[in-house]
C-alpha cells in the first residue's frame, strides 16, 4: 500500500504533461499513516522536492530522518524516486525483523553506517521468508541502478507474494488490530462535539509509529517492536537550508 501511494506521486505531471519526478525525501514509519479500515498513507510530504530542484546544501547537511536515509541522500548526491525506494526497504526490514536497520549514537554515526551498508541476504535474515528477504535486497541496494527502478515495481512483487487473497487478508487483519488498538480514538471520533454543539471530527488515521509502540506496550516491556519501528534516535532530523 506504501508503495503504491508511492508510486503515485512519483508519478504526478505538471500541466503540461512532463513528470514532476517528485522526491518525498522523508519516508519512515513517523510519516506512513494506518486508517482504522487498514489502509496505509503516505503523508507529510513538506520536504519533497521535484528532483530538479533539489538544492546542494552545506557540507554534511541534508534533509530527511537520519536512520531512513539512502546512501546517495547520505552523500549529497543527486536524488530521484529510487531514493524514496532505499527509505520504504528501511521501514519494511524494520517491520519484518522488529530491529532497527540503522542506529548509532549520532548522525553522523548512523550515516557513516548508512553508507558502509550492504543489504541482506536469505543467509541473514534466516527468519525471514527467502522471497521476503529477496524483496528486502532488491530495495536496499546502495546503488540506485541495481535496485527497484520504480515504486509500482515493488509493490507488484510484493502483490506477486500475498496473492489477491493474501492482500484482502493482511489489511483485515491490520484494520481489525488498528481498531482494537484505538477503540478509545474511534469513540471519540464518533462521539466528540465542541462546546456548541457541532460535531468534530478526528481524523480516522494513526502513525505506524504510534501504532507499534502502543502494540509493544501492549505485549509486555521485553517488546522491541516499539524500538525498532518508533524510537527517539530515528527521529532525529538533520536540516538543512531553509529553501
Amino acid at each position: 500500500e506504501a508503495a503504491k501511494g508511492l508510486a503515485y506521486a512519483h508519478a504526478e505531471k505538471d500541466d503540461s504533461g512532463q513528470p514532476l519526478t517528485i522526491v518525498h525525501r522523508d519516508i519512515s514509519p513517523h510519516n506512513l499513516l494506518l486508517s482504522y479500515k487498514g489502509e496505509v498513507k503516505v503523508t507529510d510530504f513538506g520536504i519533497a522536492k521535484v528532483a530538479s530542484a533539489i538544492p546542494r546544501t552545506a557540507t554534511g547537511v541534508f534533509r530527511g530522518k537520519v536512520s531512513y536515509v539512502s546512501p546517495e541522500q547520505a552523500r549529497l548526491k543527486p536524488l530521484d524516486n529510487r531514493s524514496d525506494i532505499f527509505s520504504l526497504g528501511i521501514v519494511m526490514f524494520e517491520l519484518l525483523t522488529q530491529q532497527r536497520l540503522f542506529s548509532g549514537r549520532s548522525g553522523e554515526e548512523i550515516v557513516s553506517r548508512v553508507m558502509d551498508f550492504s543489504p541482506p541476504t536469505p543467509n541473514s535474515m534466516p527468519e525471514v521468508p527467502g522471497a521476503v528477504t529477496q524483496i528486502l535486497n532488491h530495495a536496499l541496494q546502495p546503488d540506485p541502478d541495481l535496485r527497484f527502478q520504480d515504486a509500482t515495481e515493488m509493490e507488484l512483487s510484493i502483490l506477486e507474494i500475498l496473492g489477491p487473497r493474501g492482500v484482502v487478508t493482511a489489511r483485515n487483519s491490520l484494520s481489525s488490530l488498528i481498531q482494537s488498538m484505538f477503540e478509545e480514538e474511534m469513540n471519540a471520533e464518533n462521539t466528540s462535539e465542541t462546546s456548541d454543539g457541532v460535531g468534530k471530527r478526528i481524523p480516522s488515521v494513526a502513525p505506524l509509529e504510534t501504532s507499534a509502540a502502543m502494540l509493544a506496550r501492549g505485549a509486555g516491556s521485553g517488546s522491541s517492536l516499539g524500538a525498532g519501528l518508533g524510537g527517539a534516535s530515528g527521529g532525529m532530523q538533520v536540516v538543512g537550508n531553509s529553501e
